[in-house]
């Protein structure tokens, strides 16, 4: 729960609504020291941060693969609401047994 006069704002992700708080400036300091203290972490200058470029300018082949990953499956594919859920090609396997034909 929030206390009150704590700063937040609310975020619209495509995931959803988000509480997103805002640390107070004592916390932003001791944030900032981390990173300052962490050998790994380092910023972008200015000039490396304006030659930035989308990935999509870079590579393209990267965004492709990640909507094909995320695209639904063929419909043949797709699973069915039963007892249990399995793809069209395995029920109808399964549809194609008799009773006797198993020994």
């Amino acid at each position: 729960m929030l206390a009150k006069g704590e700063r937040y704002v609310i975020a619209n992700t495509p995931a959803g609504k988000r509480l997103v708080i805002i640390p107070s400036p004592e916390e932003d300091a001791a944030i900032n020291a981390a990173i300052a203290s962490d050998p790994d972490a380092v910023e972008l200058t200015d000039e490396e941060f304006k030659g930035l470029r989308p990935v999509s300018e870079t590579s393209p082949d990267i965004i492709e693969w990640s909507r094909a990953v995320q695209a639904r499956p063929p419909a043949s594919l797709a699973p069915r609401r039963g007892s249990t859920r399995c793809d069209t090609r395995r029920e109808a396997a399964f549809r194609s047994f008799r009773p006797g034909d198993i020994a």
